[in-house]
């Protein structure tokens, strides 16, 4: 049992966090509850790094831990270079921020239509590779669409790779296997690679 209020360092998520008393406001993110003792380990913010959340990138869907980082009230989010976080569902912004990648990779495991769905202005990412994993959506509009609402502005894509995106085939037409944005969307796209990207998967 620790005192309250006292810090500890989690090697594991090489972040500082505050001892608090109960486990009812835990969520395994940045309020990790006890299981032996009724007290909590709070994060000391800012702290931004993903993995000092939870996020280990090891093969586990990361999307909730993700879309609560994202949305918990940070303005930016650094990225370890070698992380690849894995996503069973789309990623939702619904309050500006900047996703600073260093080369870290999102990758899809699992088919869905919708990559990432922006839900506000000013949402910009740097030096991030969005990889579609090969993955192909039956009969879907798109395979991967990276800005969901229409009219959203303010976003950025910079020194970004969007690559391995499969649309799927279509009984009466060929399909996209990538949109941009959505209409009425307005933002910037500049130092991005775009590779292996079809709008049908012939393998």
């Amino acid at each position: 049992v620790f005192p309250v209020g006292k810090i500890i360092n989690l090697l594991d998520r090489g972040a500082s966090f505050t001892v608090i008393a109960g486990t009812g406001t835990a969520n395994t993110f940045n309020i990790i509850a006890s299981d032996q003792v009724s007290q909590s380990a709070d994060l000391i913010l800012p702290n931004v790094n993903p993995i000092s959340w939870g996020l280990n990138g090891n093969g586990i869907d990361d999307t909730a831990g993700m879309n609560h980082l994202i949305n918990y009230g940070v303005d930016i989010i650094e990225m370890n270079g070698e992380s690849e976080t894995y996503l069973c569902d789309q990623l939702n912004f619904t309050k500006p921020i900047l996703i600073k990648g260093n080369g870290a990779k999102l990758l899809m495991k699992t088919d869905d239509i919708i990559f990432i769905s922006v839900e506000s202005d000013d949402v910009k990412f740097e030096n991030v590779v969005f990889d579609g994993n090969d993955l192909s959506v039956f009969q879907a509009m798109i395979a991967i669409r990276l800005i969901a609402q229409r009219g959203a502005t303010g976003f950025s894509f910079d020194g970004c790779v969007v690559q391995n995106i499969i649309g799927p085939n279509s009984y009466d037409r060929d399909q996209w296997g990538m949109q941009v944005a959505s209409d009425g969307s307005r933002g910037l796209i500049q130092n991005c690679t775009f590779r292996n990207i079809s709008n049908t998967n012939t393998t």
